[in-house]
Protein backbone atom coordinates (compact mmCIF):
# COMPACT_ATOMS: atom_id res chain seq x y z
CA UNK A 1 0.00 0.00 0.00
CA UNK A 2 2.84 1.92 1.02
CA UNK A 3 4.74 2.00 -2.77
CA UNK A 4 0.99 2.48 -4.62
CA UNK A 5 0.91 5.95 -2.63
CA UNK A 6 4.25 7.31 -2.99
CA UNK A 7 3.63 6.11 -6.59
CA UNK A 8 0.94 8.75 -6.63
CA UNK A 9 2.71 11.23 -5.08
CA UNK A 10 5.34 10.73 -7.25
CA UNK A 11 2.92 11.06 -10.67
CA UNK A 12 2.11 14.32 -8.79
CA UNK A 13 4.65 15.80 -8.47
CA UNK A 14 6.21 14.50 -11.51
CA UNK A 15 2.60 16.01 -12.88
CA UNK A 16 3.56 19.54 -11.55
CA UNK A 17 7.22 19.19 -12.97
CA UNK A 18 6.18 18.58 -16.26
CA UNK A 19 3.18 20.83 -16.34
CA UNK A 20 6.00 23.61 -17.33
CA UNK A 21 6.89 21.72 -20.17
CA UNK A 22 2.80 22.52 -21.20
CA UNK A 23 2.92 25.99 -19.74
CA UNK A 24 5.92 27.24 -21.18
CA UNK A 25 5.41 25.90 -25.32
CA UNK A 26 3.72 28.52 -27.32
CA UNK A 27 3.00 31.03 -24.87
CA UNK A 28 1.59 31.38 -21.19
CA UNK A 29 -0.30 28.54 -20.99
CA UNK A 30 -1.76 28.01 -24.53
CA UNK A 31 -1.06 24.30 -24.45
CA UNK A 32 -3.02 23.77 -21.64
CA UNK A 33 -5.94 23.95 -23.85
CA UNK A 34 -4.93 20.84 -25.68
CA UNK A 35 -5.32 18.76 -22.56
CA UNK A 36 -9.22 20.10 -21.39
CA UNK A 37 -9.63 19.26 -25.36
CA UNK A 38 -8.70 15.60 -24.98
CA UNK A 39 -11.91 15.25 -23.05
CA UNK A 40 -13.90 17.93 -24.39
CA UNK A 41 -13.97 20.79 -21.18
CA UNK A 42 -11.89 23.54 -23.50
CA UNK A 43 -13.03 26.82 -23.25
CA UNK A 44 -11.67 30.14 -23.90
CA UNK A 45 -12.11 32.01 -20.55
CA UNK A 46 -11.30 28.72 -18.29
CA UNK A 47 -9.63 26.22 -20.50
CA UNK A 48 -6.25 26.93 -19.16
CA UNK A 49 -7.11 26.24 -15.36
CA UNK A 50 -9.17 22.68 -16.58
CA UNK A 51 -6.53 21.30 -18.42
CA UNK A 52 -3.80 22.04 -15.52
CA UNK A 53 -6.49 20.24 -13.09
CA UNK A 54 -6.49 17.76 -15.61
CA UNK A 55 -3.09 17.13 -16.19
CA UNK A 56 -2.71 16.83 -11.89
CA UNK A 57 -5.64 14.46 -12.18
CA UNK A 58 -4.20 12.59 -14.84
CA UNK A 59 -0.65 12.65 -13.44
CA UNK A 60 -1.31 10.77 -9.98
CA UNK A 61 -3.88 8.73 -11.50
CA UNK A 62 -1.10 7.39 -13.39
CA UNK A 63 1.24 7.52 -10.76
CA UNK A 64 -1.02 5.21 -8.84
CA UNK A 65 -1.01 2.69 -11.51
CA UNK A 66 2.69 3.02 -11.71
CA UNK A 67 3.15 2.38 -7.88
CA UNK A 68 0.73 -0.94 -8.02
CA UNK A 69 3.38 -1.91 -10.86
CA UNK A 70 6.56 -1.16 -9.46
CA UNK A 71 5.07 -3.33 -5.85
CA UNK A 72 5.64 -6.68 -8.27
CA UNK A 73 9.85 -5.99 -8.25
CA UNK A 74 13.07 -4.59 -7.07
CA UNK A 75 13.47 -1.32 -7.93
CA UNK A 76 16.59 -0.27 -9.76
CA UNK A 77 16.90 2.98 -11.22
CA UNK A 78 16.72 1.81 -14.97
CA UNK A 79 13.91 -0.38 -13.97
CA UNK A 80 12.10 2.36 -12.62
CA UNK A 81 12.85 4.69 -15.55
CA UNK A 82 12.10 1.85 -18.27
CA UNK A 83 8.49 1.32 -16.09
CA UNK A 84 7.58 5.26 -16.12
CA UNK A 85 8.20 5.53 -20.01
CA UNK A 86 6.00 3.10 -20.87
CA UNK A 87 3.66 4.25 -18.28
CA UNK A 88 4.24 7.46 -20.12
CA UNK A 89 3.42 6.02 -23.18
CA UNK A 90 -0.02 3.97 -21.97
CA UNK A 91 -0.73 7.37 -21.10
CA UNK A 92 -0.29 8.54 -24.29
CA UNK A 93 -2.17 5.34 -25.66
CA UNK A 94 -5.55 5.80 -23.80
CA UNK A 95 -5.46 9.74 -22.56
CA UNK A 96 -4.32 11.12 -25.70
CA UNK A 97 -4.48 8.56 -29.08
CA UNK A 98 -7.92 6.74 -27.61
CA UNK A 99 -9.51 9.22 -25.80
CA UNK A 100 -8.83 12.54 -27.63
CA UNK A 101 -8.47 11.32 -31.07
CA UNK A 102 -10.76 8.48 -31.49
CA UNK A 103 -13.40 9.39 -29.27
CA UNK A 104 -14.44 12.66 -29.76
CA UNK A 105 -13.59 12.53 -33.43
CA UNK A 106 -14.12 9.06 -34.73
CA UNK A 107 -11.39 9.43 -37.02
CA UNK A 108 -7.23 8.95 -36.66
CA UNK A 109 -5.10 12.33 -36.06
CA UNK A 110 -2.16 10.59 -36.13
CA UNK A 111 -0.26 14.12 -36.35
CA UNK A 112 -2.41 16.25 -33.43
CA UNK A 113 -1.57 13.14 -31.02
CA UNK A 114 2.32 13.04 -31.92
CA UNK A 115 2.74 16.48 -30.57
CA UNK A 116 2.05 15.29 -27.60
CA UNK A 117 3.99 12.40 -27.01
CA UNK A 118 7.26 14.03 -26.29
CA UNK A 119 5.91 15.65 -22.79
CA UNK A 120 4.39 12.56 -21.73
CA UNK A 121 7.57 10.81 -22.26
CA UNK A 122 9.20 12.98 -20.72
CA UNK A 123 6.59 12.49 -17.39
CA UNK A 124 7.31 9.10 -17.58
CA UNK A 125 10.81 9.95 -17.03
CA UNK A 126 10.48 12.13 -14.06
CA UNK A 127 7.73 9.65 -12.70
CA UNK A 128 10.35 6.68 -12.68
CA UNK A 129 13.33 9.02 -11.18
CA UNK A 130 11.09 10.46 -8.02
CA UNK A 131 9.81 7.37 -7.23
CA UNK A 132 13.37 5.68 -7.28
CA UNK A 133 14.41 8.85 -4.91
CA UNK A 134 11.27 7.53 -2.90
CA UNK A 135 12.35 4.25 -2.81
CA UNK A 136 16.51 5.17 -1.79
CA UNK A 137 15.40 7.57 0.50
CA UNK A 138 12.89 4.82 1.99
CA UNK A 139 15.61 2.35 2.19
CA UNK A 140 18.37 4.97 3.79
CA UNK A 141 15.54 6.04 6.53
CA UNK A 142 15.08 1.88 7.24
CA UNK A 143 19.26 1.40 7.63
CA UNK A 144 19.08 4.28 9.86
Amino acid sequence: MRTTLQGGLAGLLAGLITSLLWFVDYGPGNSLHTIARWFMLDSASAGKQVGFLLWLGLSALFGLLFGIAVRRFRPTLGGLLLLGLVTGAIDWLLVVFVAGTLWPHGHLDFGGGLYSIVPLLTYGLVLGSVAFQFQTRQRVTREL
